[in-house]
């Protein structure tokens, strides 16, 4: 079984099979220099990427931490269908702090003995 976990924009990906967990790198990943990463930029780059993989993945975590819009995330996805049978995708961590900081805002008389951690 191959697991992968992909970062938006970049040109690696990290995979864990029967060898165990390693990263794989483009050798000669494209250049961002030529102006900002478009959907279709951003799922060719994936696609090398993607090939690089030795069998199809079961699971594909595609994470979101460069605050990607919406169309970028739905590039990778698109591309992603077909390497794996399974993709997760994981939002920026600001996003869901801002949403548990409306809910932690709401908690009252905490038990005494509660810790929170954020």
């Amino acid at each position: 079984m191959v697991i992968g976990s992909y970062l938006i924009t970049s040109t690696n990906i990290r995979i864990r099979d029967e060898k165990g967990p390693r990263i794989l790198s483009l050798p000669n990943a494209p250049s961002l220099s030529h102006g900002r990463l478009t959907p279709k930029t951003l799922k060719e780059r994936f696609e090398l990427v993607l090939q690089m993989v030795p069998k199809k993945m079961k699971n594909l975590v595609i994470v979101n931490s460069a605050l990607s819009t919406f169309d970028l995330i739905q590039a990778c996805v698109e591309v992603g269908e077909k390497y794996a049978d399974n993709i997760i995708v994981i939002p920026p961590l600001l996003a869901l702090l801002t949403y548990a900081f409306e809910d932690l805002s709401k908690f009252r008389n905490p038990p005494p003995k509660e810790v929170l951690l954020v």
